[in-house]
């Protein structure tokens, strides 16, 4: 059964293609295919007309709000999630609907009753948000070989984004991020990083960015002028 609540530290990090062929067939020996390995990831945000969100993230404030829906390709399901980061620390709360559901969400602001459901419903009325940018990527996803480690980590590549396209289930029209190939990865756990990954990143000076996909999208897009504020 799917989760409604996480709860963990997320660190991210910009890899060039030889840097990620290495990394990978390092981690191939230490931990195991996600069951959801190969994905292709599609994310609608949600915003004000004035940016409010995604302008309080960027400029680095103790506390970050973003929503989103997110689809699966090749699945019926839509994950509708409050995504907070707060001090450092990530909780996300979601709901899974079906793409009829999410049609008529965005069409008449309804969805199948629960808390987070009530939650998602107040935050839109009260700051009138709106499909904003509409970003998709292809992910890989690794787990931790011991059933105790909560460690997962990602690898987004292929990059693009639609701020005309808001339709989470087409792929048309979409505009690449990055002019050469860069992946992005993810490490995810409530706990510290186990030894051999740290060893592996300081050896290697692979070290930790800010990069929220989102906000570098909507950065570039309002300096090219996709977006007007």
């Amino acid at each position: 059964m799917a989760k409604d609540f996480f709860k963990r530290k997320e660190k991210k990090y910009l890899l060039n293609q030889a840097e990620y062929e290495q990394l990978t067939l390092f981690l191939q020996e230490r931990m195991l295919p996600d069951p959801y390995f190969k994905t292709q990831n599609n994310t609608v945000y949600f915003d004000n007309i004035h940016d409010e969100m995604i302008i309080n993230s960027i400029h680095g404030t103790d506390y970050k709000c973003k929503v989103r829906a997110r689809h699966y390709a090749g699945t019926d399901q839509v994950f509708l999630e409050i995504k907070s980061k707060i001090y450092g620390t990530v909780f996300k709360r979601r709901i899974i609907i079906s793409q009829d559901d999410y049609q008529t969400f965005l069409d008449k602001k309804q969805l199948p009753d629960s808390q987070i459901a009530r939650e998602l419903l107040y935050l839109f009325q009260e700051k009138q948000l709106a499909p904003k940018i509409f970003i998709i990527y292809n992910r890989t996803s690794y787990m931790a070989k011991e059933a105790s480690s909560d460690l997962r980590i990602t690898f987004d590549e292929r990059l693009r984004s639609s701020t005309t396209n808001l339709d989470l289930f087409s792929d048309t029209s979409m505009t690449p991020h990055f002019d050469e190939p860069r992946i992005i990865m993810e490490i995810k756990t409530k706990e510290g990083l186990p030894d051999w990954l740290v060893d592996y990143l300081s050896q290697h000076c692979i070290y930790p960015q800010s990069f929220s996909k989102y906000g570098k999208i909507f950065t570039k897009a309002r300096k090219e002028e996709l977006i007007h504020v």
